[in-house]
């Protein structure tokens, strides 16, 4: 139909939907072309009813909108942020099943160490120690912390074991009187110096610091120590300690997740620039400020909706999914674009604000709801992953877009009904060509004119892009993400070289009856264990009831260092235990009280995934090998443990749920098209896409990791958009048509750039986490960024080149026509 000059007329569109609303015999009917079944006249049918009543009603619709939003919005402040890695695994998981045990027997969990130094001379100063006692007695005074599990060589639960007289051994506090003089202060360096239990451990092998070592308990934890808590407490109880005398380090789980918190505090904090970013994309779409305004104020109350439900969940948000409220705003605020651009088109044509309404939302409606349901179906496939942060990403971001169709879909036409018409200015302003329009148009000649060379670009990337990605590693470390500037990673790294490590590996071993480990074997097996983990680059230091036996042997006769090993008799080491005058409760972190089972800790300097795969395999392999039968050893406890299942989950799920998605994809796109070749055209350009993100990621040496993990499955779903769109529209100018190339330059003009806005404020919106400090961030924006670009640019190269090459039957069917009676 010719489009007609702008005026002030009455739509005879508009008189026959005011004449249905009273008589039903004049309602519209629906001519049936060959091709189409009776089911899409049907829903065509239902579609332009609603929207009718909606125009008739907007006031209604817009204060429902408003009192469901205000009802949503309220349980938003029930949304709290949580970064704990196990917190994120399978409780079926038998690595976390291992470490649970580990820490029901033997406590534990955030491993916390801290070091003081003095700026000048070593720790054996009157005042260093009395500074260090009052240091960890603030430490041990902080709610929620077990005071018994805070250790330094001023706690008085910890206790050196020393020789007595013959056949004695003397168990007594490190130190039971702080010295008051240089004199007993050197004194006691040569004592303590001498303690093997002690060096490397609370004290520094060159005697320059000392530690305070929290072993806090994780299971059944009070709120107290919720991570951000307790680091923040921790910090606040060492500040009055800290002038320029001493150097305080803190590090442990407790202080990197707290980290990660605040990052993602700060990435929130971000969501204003994104609004404003995508703002000024569409801006750039209409040239209008009220186009501009209405698909922002729709993406927001997306948001809201689908930050409200995800509010009723009472599930946390961390570093990974907190990017939903940022897709859900991009995506929202994309599809509005495709609703407002074909309003326009209609308003020009039919020159009646209510009648372009209707038009324009029935047109773009079935489109719209099967792009939004299969975007919102393929990211609902990320709950079947076993990871809780991209479960959470995948319902949050999935009940944002959903939100977004239902608000798009009442709430877009209910406002633009009551606004006024665009004038002729703003109409024009919409229509501006410029180096878009260009761009598109000279793309539309190329794809027309050789789409094979078109093809033949898109197969050597995607070639080259398999070949990279065959380059990608897994990596989820938390310390490998945060920023230099970090002060949780710099007093890691200190720490590092003061005590060799922060990061925890446990190995569970047990015996088959009680009092098992008193047979020599096995101890010198745990022995063996030790030395052999040392020996791996990365593990500064181990500690079990070992290093506890070895230091009776050497007290029992008389401080001969020879005899640091394990008795050659069962009954001497159970003589041992007789001997120990301490609190039994000493040995609780080590041995359990049958003494059938202890506890090896290994601590390393890094958690990188290479590193926990190596040391897995190489204390498993240690363990098989020498250990007696019918003892268990069980290597996955502790951080290391943790980052090992995320790293092997990522990469065993990953491949699949893409399938699964993929999978989901194809079907509903076959379903709708009722084509299976239709299928593949709407998967294709998200999957080349999705591959040319993994060829990136391997190119530039990128990780794959959580964050990571779901750029494929969100690339893939959200992807789709885009090749439906064009495909849809195609379908229409070519049964309106008749003209292949024709068609194609139309489907490029409209459709194709309204892909284009969407793609750029899907891009723009992610991009602002460019500025995040956070490695992770960085990554998430970044690459979320490029898929949508590549497969937005897919979706109009390959997609139309495969179309004029071959023509699918499904898009020669004719279209569905409404005729008035």
């Amino acid at each position: 139909m010719e489009e007609v000059a702008l005026s002030k007329f009455k739509s005879p569109h508009l008189a026959v939907l005011e004449r249905s609303r009273k008589d039903p015999k004049t309602r519209p009917s629906y001519t049936l072309r060959e091709g189409f079944p009776n089911t899409c006249a049907v829903f065509d049918r239902i579609l332009r009813a609603v929207v009718g009543w909606i125009t008739l009603h907007p006031r209604r619709v817009i204060a429902f909108h408003l009192a469901v939003t205000a009802l949503l919005v309220a349980s938003i402040p029930g949304i709290h942020i949580e970064n704990e890695r196990k917190a994120e695994l399978p409780g079926n998981d038998p690595i976390v099943q291992l470490d649970d045990e580990i820490l029901s027997l033997f406590g534990g969990g955030k491993y916390t160490l801290i070091g003081v130094a003095p700026t000048e001379g070593d720790i054996f100063q009157p005042w260093f120690l009395r500074r260090l006692r009052d240091m960890t007695e603030a430490v041990r005074a902080l709610p929620g912390i077990n005071p018994h599990k805070v250790l330094s060589i001023t706690a008085p639960k910890v206790k050196t074991i020393e020789a007595g007289g013959p056949d004695e051994i003397v168990v007594r506090p490190v130190i039971e009187t702080l010295p008051e003089t240089q004199e007993e202060a050197a004194r006691l360096r040569e004592r303590l110096l001498a303690q093997k239990l002690l060096v490397g451990h609370l004290i520094a092998p060159d005697g320059k610091a000392a530690a305070i070592a929290a072993d806090i308990d994780e299971q059944g934890a009070s709120p107290d120590l919720r991570n951000t808590v307790l680091s923040r407490r921790i910090y606040e109880a060492l500040e009055p300690f800290q002038d320029d005398r001493i150097r305080i380090h803190a590090a442990g789980l407790p202080f990197f997740v707290a980290a990660m918190d605040g990052y993602t505090v700060y990435m929130l904090k971000l969501f204003p620039l994104a609004v404003l970013v995508i703002g000024l994309v569409h801006y750039e779409a209409f040239r209008t400020f009220q186009a501009m305004l209405l698909p922002l104020v729709t993406a927001l109350l997306s948001v809201a909706w689908g930050m409200g439900l995800f509010g009723h969940l009472g599930a946390p948000l961390d570093g990974w999914n907190a990017l939903s409220p940022f897709l859900i705003l991009a995506v929202a605020a994309g599809h509005a674009v495709q609703i407002l651009k074909r309003y326009y088109e209609e308003f020009r044509r039919l020159g009646d604000n209510r009648a372009a309404v209707v038009e324009s939302t029935v047109r773009v409606g079935t489109v719209m709801i099967t792009a939004g349901s299969i975007a919102a179906a393929g990211l609902l496939t990320l709950t079947l992953f076993p990871i809780r942060s991209i479960q959470v990403f995948g319902f949050l971001s999935a009940s944002g877009i959903l939100s977004a169709l239902v608000i798009e879909m009442s709430f877009i036409p209910a406002c633009r009904t009551l606004l006024p018409a665009p004038r002729i200015q703003e109409v024009a302003a919409e229509k501006h060509g410029g180096l878009l329009e260009r761009s598109l148009e000279r793309l539309a000649r190329v794809v027309r004119s050789r789409p094979r060379a078109v093809l033949g670009v898109a197969v050597a990337v995607v070639a080259a892009s398999v070949f990279c990605a065959s380059r990608i590693e897994v990596e989820n470390s938390f310390r490998e993400a945060l920023p230099r500037s970090s002060r949780s990673l710099q007093d890691h790294e200190a720490l590092n070289v003061l005590f060799g490590g922060t990061i925890t590996l446990n190995i569970l071993i047990e015996g088959q009856e009680p009092d098992a480990l008193y047979e020599p074997a096995l101890l010198k097996a745990m022995d063996g264990m030790q030395r052999f983990l040392e020996s791996i680059p990365g593990v500064g230091r181990t500690s079990s009831i070992v290093d506890t036996i070895k230091q009776m042997n050497v007290a029992f006769h008389d401080g001969d260092e020879s005899f640091r090993r394990i008795p050659e008799s069962r009954e001497l080491v159970a003589q041992y235990f007789l001997l120990y005058t301490g609190d039994p409760d000493d040995f609780e972190a080590l041995v359990d009280s049958e003494h059938r089972r202890a506890v090896i800790r290994a601590f390393a300097v890094t958690d990188r995934a290479k590193f926990c795969q190596e040391i897995f395999e190489r204390a498993s392999r240690y363990a098989e090998e020498h250990f007696p039968a019918g003892v268990r050893v069980g290597v996955a406890g502790g951080a290391l443990a943790v980052s090992k299942t995320v790293n092997d989950v990522v990469l065993r799920e990953k491949i699949r749920n893409a399938a699964v998605i993929a999978t989901i994809i194809f079907l509903v796109s076959s379903i709708v098209l009722r084509s299976f070749v239709g299928g593949f055209l709407v998967l294709l350009p998200s999957t080349l896409a999705a591959l040319v993100n993994l060829g990136v990621m391997g190119a530039t040496g990128t990780w794959l990791n959580l964050a990571t993990a779901s750029i494929t499955s969100l690339t893939v779903s959200i992807g789709a958009d885009y090749s439906i769109y064009f495909i849809f529209r195609f379908r229409e100018e070519y049964g309106r048509l008749g003209d292949v190339r024709a068609a194609t330059m139309e489907t490029m003009l409209t459709s194709g750039k309204a892909i284009f806005f969407v793609a750029s404020a899907i891009a723009s919106g992610c991009l602002i986490l460019a500025v995040s400090p956070l490695v992770y961030h960085r990554q998430l924006g970044g690459f979320v960024a490029s898929s949508m670009v590549t497969s937005s640019l897919a979706a109009v190269t390959v997609v139309p080149s495969l179309i004029v090459l071959f023509l699918p039957k499904f898009l020669r069917r004719g279209r569905l026509a409404p005729f008035p009676r």
